[in-house]
């Protein structure tokens, strides 16, 4: 059973040109990638860097994803330098793209599955495909349960869809972890979260589905995990409970599972109560833990929603929990939380509205302590997407540990930020007021002539200290993380300046 393929007739590479070619600290490309008048490629997954200046993007071909994948290599400069179709039997639609090694790459979603002769649906199995750099198929398998009767059934069967949203890989044991949702384990084929865990060759080694609960109601999707410090599972996602949906609320929940290595539920909480969502979760150090969602919590089932962090511990306990707020404005995402070394950043989007109207969506990040402590706040505005954020649909690490990000609007959108989140997005709120967390720092001496001490008896750490001219130029930078920090000014020249503190802190500063 194979897909109708689309042989190449055109290769048209669309992309900004930047003159170096070795890797720089940021990037931002748009580019589109046609093989004919009419298909596209979307790199609508996740890209993975594979070389000091390139880098592997995944995607379906076409406007209404026609079920054919490929892949794409490009260099930081924008440049393609070569892109291919991955002969899959099966249609796919991806939903991600994962790193197992510096060769093997696995996209995973769902294989549309369609009668041989009559060309109908009939149906859709969870599946993963293994590829290396070159484009070669190393192996493509499917997962759940089938239809009774397939492949002889001739009509569609919408009771047995299964499809993975997320993969983890455990390079200690050589495990993937496979997980997204399934109708076919249970009678009322209701979407269940659903768990799928195997070697590198994809040959399965436990299956786990969420059993039935008092309070569960059948439905949910799990979108992220990871394996904690002593070898468990915590994966995260939404659940709906047993509760009757009404016009004021939406019965889904936030959800943490967490799972032994054999497979085995250990325990699962759930928060929230409106429409609310686990995005992402993080180890803080070992047994404490950060996750982080989005609820509504004012104005009905779709009023104005915020962002959520909870820190709990091994045993699941709730020990601090911390709303993620823009004002009138709605959180509506919370795409990834990022450890560094002295708490955590939460990267997400917030839609700015006007008396009910829709008026931009801005990326936000915000960077916390470890205790939930607000530290400094961020806003990007994308200036080239219409909506001021494009869908990002994939996060990775690059070698110089900076962030790559993968996404699309009208089109592809890849971008690289550097290892402290500096977005290369336009910073400021679109008509929302910056706010300022660290108000009490102190600059002295000011004026200065050799070395400027800066303190925050707020018990927030210092991160970085920038100095600029008046014109907005950058004479020197500094990377720190304490309380109390200095910087050697001497080899500046006499004049006034701009001081930046964590890129949220600003004053004058005179050199003398």
């Amino acid at each position: 059973m194979k897909t109708q393929k689309l042989l190449p007739i055109l290769l048209i590479l669309l992309f900004a040109k930047i003159s170096s070619y070795a890797q720089p600290e940021s990037f931002y490309h748009e580019f589109s990638i046609y093989y004919n008048d009419s298909v596209t490629l979307f790199c609508n997954q996740n890209s993975f860097q594979i070389s000091d200046s390139t880098y592997l993007s995944s995607g379906n071909y076409g406007p209404g994803f026609y079920g054919l994948a490929g892949r794409v290599i490009w260099d930081s400069a924008g440049n393609v330098l070569d892109a291919r179709y991955l002969d899959v039997d099966e249609s796919f639609y991806l939903n991600g793209l994962a790193r197992i090694d510096s060769n093997r790459f696995l996209l995973y979603g769902e294989f549309d599955l369609y009668h041989d002769v009559t060309g109908n649906y009939i149906d859709m199995a969870a599946a993963m495909v293994c590829f290396n750099q070159n484009g070669d198929l190393l192996w493509q398998k499917a997962y759940g349960g089938y239809a009774p009767g397939y492949p002889d059934i001739e009509e569609p069967s919408y009771n047995y869809s299964d499809a993975f949203g997320h993969v983890e890989i455990d390079t200690l044991n050589q495990r993937i972890y496979a997980m997204g949702y399934s109708e076919s384990f249970n009678e009322e084929h209701k979407a269940a979260p659903y768990i799928v865990c195997t070697d590198y060759n994809g040959e399965t080694i436990w299956t786990w589905v969420m059993p039935d609960l008092p309070e569960y109601d059948g439905g949910g999707f799990l979108f992220e995990s990871i394996i904690t410090s002593n070898d468990e599972i915590l994966v995260v996602g939404k659940i709906r409970i047993s509760e009757t949906s009404t016009e004021d609320v939406n019965p889904t929940r936030g959800i943490i599972i967490k799972l032994s290595p054999d497979g085995e539920m250990l325990w699962h909480k759930t928060w929230g109560y409106n429409n609310a969502s686990t995005a992402d979760v993080i180890e803080i150090s070992p047994g404490r833990y950060v996750m982080g969602g989005i609820h509504v919590n004012t104005g009905g089932m779709y009023g104005i929603s915020s962002g959520h962090l909870v820190k709990f511990d091994d045993a699941g306990n709730f020990l601090t929990e911390k709303e993620i707020t823009r004002g009138d404005n709605s959180v509506i995402r919370l795409y990834k939380l990022f450890k560094n070394d002295d708490g955590f950043a939460v990267l997400g989007v917030f839609r700015i509205r006007d008396n009910g109207e829709i008026i931009d969506d801005n990326f936000y990040i915000n960077e916390y302590s470890y205790d939930l402590d607000l530290t400094c706040e961020h806003n990007y505005v994308d200036t080239i997407c219409s909506n001021g954020a494009f869908d990002l649909r994939g996060i990775s690490k690059t070698y110089d540990g900076g962030f790559l990000f993968t996404g699309f609007f009208d089109n592809n959108v890849v971008m690289k930020s550097d290892s402290e989140l500096n977005l290369p997005l336009s910073e400021g709120w679109d008509a929302v007021e910056e706010k300022q967390v660290n108000k009490n720092i102190t600059l002295y001496p000011n004026p200065v002539s050799n070395i400027l001490y800066v303190n925050n008896p707020e018990n927030v750490a210092i991160r970085k200290i920038t100095i600029y001219d008046l014109s907005g130029r950058k004479i020197m930078e500094k990377h720190c993380y304490e309380n109390d920090a200095h910087i050697n000014l001497s080899n500046i020249e006499k004049g006034m300046y701009i001081i930046k503190i964590n890129n949220s802190y600003t004053e004058k500063l005179i050199k003398r």
